[in-house]
């Protein structure tokens, strides 16, 4: 039997992970900071190892510094986009290498949830692209912030999931190659 992936599944051949301000000066009063980080650099290892585009994006980093260092250690020489928008998508260097990339799911992850993800969620749900948030690998200051960002972005037509099950849908089977070398990886998901 050959199964198309089905829609709101992961596809590697199509996906494109979005880091989103992982800061620590954002992160410092983060609702579950420790999880959270943890949780994203440990998603980041496994999109890399399936060969996904990572883009790292960093809020005004003059003032609010560079990506915390478990993140950007998992991040490796993914390529940095410095941004004064709080939707990625609204940054002419992340929309140019958006469009060079030509891949048509997102997954986001990142800080705040309500801020900077959900602004870059509703424009990517608005221009046609198929938008998957990682909820244990994102959040807010606030618990409500978050659990609101995360209804919003649902209703508007993205896709509410965990780093697990969107690590699991990127490596697609066990006993593969991929996933061998995800394994470890995986178990602390």
């Amino acid at each position: 039997m050959n199964l198309k992936r089905r829609p709101q599944m992961i596809d590697p051949g199509t996906a494109l992970v979005f880091s989103i301000d992982f800061q620590d000066k954002i992160l410092a009063a983060v609702e579950d900071r420790d999880e959270v980080i943890a949780q994203a650099a440990s998603f980041i290892r496994v999109a890399r190892m399936a060969d996904i585009p990572v883009l790292r994006l960093e809020q005004n980093p003059d003032r609010l510094g560079p990506t915390t260092d478990l993140v950007r250690e998992a991040l490796g020489d993914s390529q940095v986009y410095s941004k004064m928008t709080f939707s990625a998508l609204r940054t002419p260097e992340v929309e140019s290498a958006v469009r060079a990339l030509r891949r048509d799911q997102f997954i986001l992850l990142g800080v705040e949830a309500h801020i900077c993800v959900a602004q870059t969620a509703l424009d990517a749900v608005a221009m046609g692209y198929e938008v998957y948030v990682l909820q244990d690998a994102s959040s807010s200051v606030k618990a409500f912030d978050r659990k609101l960002a995360m209804e919003r972005m649902r209703q508007a037509g993205a896709v509410i999931t965990t780093a697990q099950a969107a690590a699991f849908e990127m490596v697609g089977a066990a006993g593969t190659p991929l996933f061998r070398q995800a394994q470890p990886v995986l178990k602390n998901l």
